[in-house]
């Protein structure tokens, strides 16, 4: 009789041992799984920050967001009072890694926009410097591609600016949400940063856009606009 208590016990242990295990390795996540949370930098290069080397660049057309993925930032500049400016846009594939099977790139797209100091209708020289950049990720999933804005930044070189007013906008789609973020530095001189009230959103579709729009006003009166959209489908200009 206690011969029987005591094989019984041990049936129940070793069921009971089993089962825990088969309960820990159904638990357990798959290599599959594992694999789709890890993030992996493949590489990473330093960003061109220089407003003359990034002037060369556009010169030379250099647009690795337009070469990579046939996506071309549209931009305008826009000047009020006595004031010429002059305006180069160009991008740089900043980083490429690898989240959830799937590969993300990160590009800075640069406006630069130079105030032209003339006298007599001849251009003596250049004043202040207004860097205005666009951050983003891209990612394409069947041929299409999305674009998410991470953030605007401004860098202003050169005296004389008065007040920097900067915003960013992300349009969803025609029709649909448009946000907007903005912010206003008095006698800029620096960096300034400017992140969305929407972080982390992708967008993709004709209608859709990521951009900025900035203003650089001076002390005589005058004024630069820079404007610029990235849209994931083509070209578009902003008309939230």
């Amino acid at each position: 009789m206690k011969l029987r208590k005591v094989l019984a016990l041990t049936l129940v242990l070793v069921f009971t041992i089993l089962s825990s295990g088969i309960t820990a390795l159904a638990a357990s996540p798959t290599i599959e799984d594992l694999s789709k949370k890890e993030e992996r930098v493949l590489w990473t290069v330093n960003e061109i920050q220089n407003p003359d080397t990034l002037i060369s660049r556009a010169k030379l057309g250099i647009d690795e967001l337009a070469d990579n993925l046939g996506i071309e930032a549209k931009s305008t500049i826009e000047t009020t009072g006595n004031i010429l400016a002059e305006n180069h846009v160009t991008s740089q594939l900043l980083q490429r890694k690898a989240i959830d099977n799937k590969q993300i790139d990160t590009y800075a797209v640069s406006s630069v926009a130079r105030y032209v100091t003339s006298h007599q209708g001849q251009n003596t020289g250049y004043g202040s410097t207004l860097v205005a950049t666009l951050y983003l990720n891209t990612i394409t999933v069947s041929g299409h591609t999305e674009i998410c804005l991470l953030y605007t930044h401004d860098t202003v070189y050169g005296g004389g600016a008065a007040r920097l007013v900067m915003s960013n906008v992300i349009r969803v789609e025609a029709g649909g949400a448009v946000y907007n973020t903005s912010d206003i530095f008095s006698y800029p001189s620096g960096s300034y940063t400017l992140y969305p009230n929407q972080a982390g959103l992708y967008i993709m579709g004709g209608t859709a856009f990521v951009g900025l729009k900035d203003y650089l006003f001076f002390d005589n009166g005058g004024s630069i606009k820079v404007e610029f959209t990235v849209n994931p489908a083509g070209i578009v200009t902003p008309n939230p």
